[in-house]
């Protein structure tokens, strides 16, 4: 039989065989990446496309009859990455956060969030950093993840001016999630109306020294902030909820 016969067959076969939620998943992840998939795949994905966002289902539209990505959204699949972490990885894992948390210091001269003796709460903070740099509470890590979205808020979309220096910092963990919730909202909103000419164009001089970078190269700095931080944060739950769980 002809190589071409045996590959029609195969092809056949994989399209007849059911689509399984892993395979669906696994197509989804592949797409947010931007990489190219395969013809039974693409094919698979727009037959069933019940378990993708939109914004995915929209990408799976770039795909060409033989999977081969074409021109790709990159616009949205920024987007995209940034509101997959926040609705599926970080949001639900704070939910509950409580003040014990909050404060709580794993170890000796923690970083954190404090009283100020003129009122409000400030960041400890000392720049440059020590080497090793101390380590950081919940709250120190929620006031970051803030002020990265509040002050490029601020900087480029018109939000509210935030003073990392200054005594506003939310002093509960309800406060602090509220807060942090409203940038992030504040930062899509923006984002939203951000061209792709303008994601190529120089970020511009509020950024400083890295005012001649891309605005994309900003965009892909917010989203590497908001995930390690919040990496950290659902990692200090767990050693919190492992330390204080009866045995």
């Amino acid at each position: 039989m002809p190589d071409q016969e045996r590959a029609g067959e195969r092809r056949a076969a994989d399209l007849a065989r059911p689509a399984t939620c892993w395979q669906r998943a696994r197509c989804a992840e592949v797409l947010r990446c931007g990489a190219t998939v395969a013809r039974p795949w693409a094919l698979m994905l727009k037959r069933d496309r019940r378990c993708l966002s939109p914004t995915v289902r929209a990408i799976v539209e770039q795909f060409g009859q033989y999977g081969r990505a074409m021109a790709p959204d990159w616009h949205a699949l920024v987007m995209e990455q940034l509101r997959f972490w926040w609705d599926t990885w970080f949001w639900p894992r704070v939910d509950g956060l409580t003040d014990e948390e909050y404060f709580w210091e794993p170890a000796a001269s923690c970083w954190s969030v404090r009283p100020h003796p003129d009122g409000g709460f400030a960041i400890d903070s000392v720049y440059p950093a020590p080497q090793p740099p101390p380590v950081t509470t919940i709250a120190w890590r929620l006031a970051h993840i803030g002020t990265v979205f509040g002050v490029r808020t601020a900087n480029h979309f018109g939000g509210p001016a935030w003073d990392i220096a200054g005594r506003g910092y939310p002093g509960s963990a309800s406060d602090a999630l509220a807060w942090v919730a409203d940038g992030y909202a504040r930062w899509v909103q923006g984002l939203r109306q951000v061209s792709e000419q303008r994601l190529a164009e120089p970020v511009g001089p509020t950024e400083g020294p890295w005012g001649r970078l891309p605005m994309a190269g900003l965009v892909l700095h917010i989203n590497r902030e908001a995930f390690h931080h919040g990496a950290e944060m659902c990692l200090l739950r767990d050693l919190w909820r492992a330390n204080t769980e009866p045995r």
